[in-house]
């Protein structure tokens, strides 16, 4: 057993069964353990007490409650001062959702290959709380439609993580439970590895103390792809109103669509989705311009093709075939951009 690893518990409102599940790690040769009250109400004082008297313990404390997310970079900033010679961190929940003999396997993993992010995934089949399976289900599609890696679970809190992360993903946005999904986005963004270790899948009557809030939390976790919906509508609106001015002047559908997205609806576009959408403000700006102008010069053959098709062959007005042409297009562009275009060019 690895005494490198430290394993990281954050902690708001937990079961009562903590400071047992503390004990059994302890027990499995797990002697370094850091534990952050995410300002639990103080009717959860004894439930702390009681872990705090453990002698593998890191107590830390937050006055108020800050979400999993900034837990975790406490957590983090701690053990880099703390353990500057660890091998690495193993995060695990506080709401008796992980077996300790999974958190070994996790250390273990991480002790063979300290360079790889580990993730503890569980098997969802079965009868699943709803708001699990409904987090689960749609994050894990959404992050292997924007990374191109299909992870099998990418809420679990079980993960092993390589010291050598702890500096930046103390930095990461987020302070609840997008933080989490951040972690693995800007993993693939670094072509950082990801590995999946299979863990059983317990959750304690229904879930039930489980923090996590179905709408809330996932409009969080998938704000990058609301920015660039609001982006692509502000473009998208600008770009039509253009377009129909031009094909009013002009009538030629291919030069109308170019020239609309060329000069206004790309700077438009270029700018919102770099700045504000993926944030690869820091990155070379003409290899993403170059990338980017490739994307919609590509993408804007396309619609010109299809928006003249279905004009012709459904008798589409040439305005409801471009509104149709680009909704169809959307998914490829988002795709294109986050995986490409803007992935860091620095």
């Amino acid at each position: 057993m690895s005494s490198s690893v430290v394993i990281l518990i954050p902690a708001y409102r937990p079961t009562d069964n903590l400071a047992q599940f503390i004990k059994e790690l302890s027990a499995a040769g797990l002697n370094h353990i850091v534990v952050v009250d995410d300002g639990s109400p103080a009717a959860d004082s004894q439930i702390f007490s009681a872990v705090q008297a453990l002698p593998s313990v890191n107590y830390l404390h937050h006055s108020s409650n800050r979400g999993k997310g900034a837990a975790l970079k406490t957590g983090f900033q701690f053990i880099t001062q703390t353990y500057p010679d660890a091998v690495g961190v193993v995060t695990a929940d506080a709401d008796g959702q992980h077996a300790v003999s999974d958190v070994v396997e996790i250390v273990n993993r991480l002790s063979q290959d300290p360079s790889a992010m580990i993730l503890g995934v569980r098997n969802f089949a079965g009868s699943l709380p709803w708001r699990s399976w409904f987090g689960n289900t749609l994050t894990r599609q959404i992050f292997g439609w924007l990374t191109g890696q299909q992870l099998s679970d990418t809420q679990t809190g079980l993960r092993g993580l390589p010291i050598s992360w702890l500096p930046w993903l103390a930095t990461l946005p987020g302070d609840r439970y997008e933080y989490e999904i951040n972690m693995l986005m800007e993993a693939k963004r670094r072509g950082l590895f990801i590995a999946e270790e299979p863990i059983a899948t317990i959750y304690m009557a229904g879930n039930a103390s489980s923090h996590f809030n179905p709408i809330g939390d996932s409009l969080k976790i998938y704000w990058v792809l609301l920015r660039y919906i609001m982006s692509s509508l502000i473009t998208a609106a600008t770009d039509i109103l253009l377009f129909a001015g031009l094909m009013h002047w002009w009538g030629n559908v291919t030069l109308s669509i170019l020239v609309s997205r060329w000069i206004v609806g790309a700077g438009v576009n270029f700018t919102l989705n770099r700045s504000l959408v993926f944030k690869e403000g820091s990155g070379v700006m003409w290899i993403a311009l170059l990338r980017y102008y490739l994307v919609i010069s590509v993408l804007g053959l396309i619609a010109s093709s299809l928006v003249s098709w279905l004009s012709v062959s459904a008798n589409l007005p040439v305005i409801y075939a471009k509104i149709i042409v680009e909704i169809i297009l959307f998914p490829v562009g988002f795709i294109w951009q986050k995986r490409w275009v803007f992935r860091s060019s620095s």
